[in-house]
């Protein structure tokens, strides 16, 4: 799943709001009942933002996913830019414990890409490698 957001956008509660719900209600038709699939949420577009707005893009983010993937156990976030670990933090006090928080960032994905998550390493990094499938049309 896939959210674009600028520098200006990102300041617009109302906006940021519903590009993460429309995302979300398209996502959500590739599930099938109360299925669990893994998959990321992808945030590309925004280069800086101040900690109070991240702070909402978090608590947005979060009660979205509550809300359309109640029985996900994991959430996985990806940023293409340096704002991971503050999203992760302020997504970990949102969830209050009830979901495990991946947030990973300078990594560019496309929609439709695999993504292998591996261990943590040192308490902090993870290896990441990033899957295109390419179809051949017959």
């Amino acid at each position: 799943m896939m959210i674009e957001l600028d520098n200006e956008q990102i300041k617009n509660r109302d906006y940021v709001y519903e590009q993460i719900k429309h995302a979300m209600i398209e996502w959500k038709q590739y599930f099938q009942g109360e299925q669990e699939i893994p998959f990321a949420i992808h945030i590309r577009g925004i280069s800086y933002c101040s900690y109070a707005v991240l702070k909402e893009v978090a608590k947005i983010l979060f009660s979205l996913y509550e809300k359309y993937f109640p029985r996900n156990p994991v959430l996985v976030v990806i940023c293409e830019n340096d704002i991971a670990k503050a999203l992760g933090q302020l997504l970990v006090l949102q969830s209050n414990n009830k979901v495990d928080i991946i947030s990973i960032d300078q990594v560019v994905v496309e929609q439709g890409d695999y993504i292998d998550i591996g261990k943590t390493i040192n308490q902090s990094m993870v290896p990441v490698v990033i899957k295109t499938l390419a179809f051949m049309k017959n």
